[in-house]
């Protein structure tokens, strides 16, 4: 059986608002604990925010959007795409977050407690995840971090 074809190129418009209006329940859910309502912003805004950034897609469908934010923030965002090419991406993702730590000798940032394909992802691929606590409105999140020399 052939592995699917995976596209790495620079986000566009229209790859924002398809991944704004296809998103993954998880994902969804995290973003709505953030407190926020309005998907193509954030989804617009994490682009934009980006040092550099990445729409992936598996035979032409859109996967997801990740990047690395200023100041070594990673973030991703998916669709359901992901979960059915999950193994394809993943070889991939080694590469990448060499790329972050490049560019970047600590990478950080914080994901939903209750986000358990994010958590389980970010402890396979070597993140450090810290004991979940609350943002302002209750809800639990996790800090996550790597650094180029090993030490969290």
């Amino acid at each position: 059986m052939s592995q699917p074809a995976v596209e790495y190129r620079k986000p566009t418009e229209a790859d924002a608002a398809e991944l704004a209006a296809n998103l993954r329940p998880q994902d969804l859910a995290e973003l709505h604990a953030l407190g926020f309502t309005d998907m193509l912003h954030v989804v617009k805004h994490c682009v934009l925010l980006s040092d550099w950034c990445l729409a992936a897609r598996v035979d032409g469908a859109l996967a997801c959007i990740f990047g690395v934010g200023q100041g070594g923030s990673p973030w991703m965002l998916g669709t359901g795409v992901v979960a059915r090419h999950s193994r394809s991406l993943a070889r991939e993702a080694p590469r990448y977050i060499r790329k972050m730590l490049e560019d970047n000798p600590r990478l950080v940032n914080r994901v939903h407690a209750s986000n358990s394909v994010a958590v389980r992802w970010l402890q396979r691929v070597g993140f450090t995840l810290h004991p979940a606590t609350p943002e302002a409105n209750g809800e639990m999140f996790h800090t996550f971090e790597m650094s180029a020399d090993g030490n969290c």
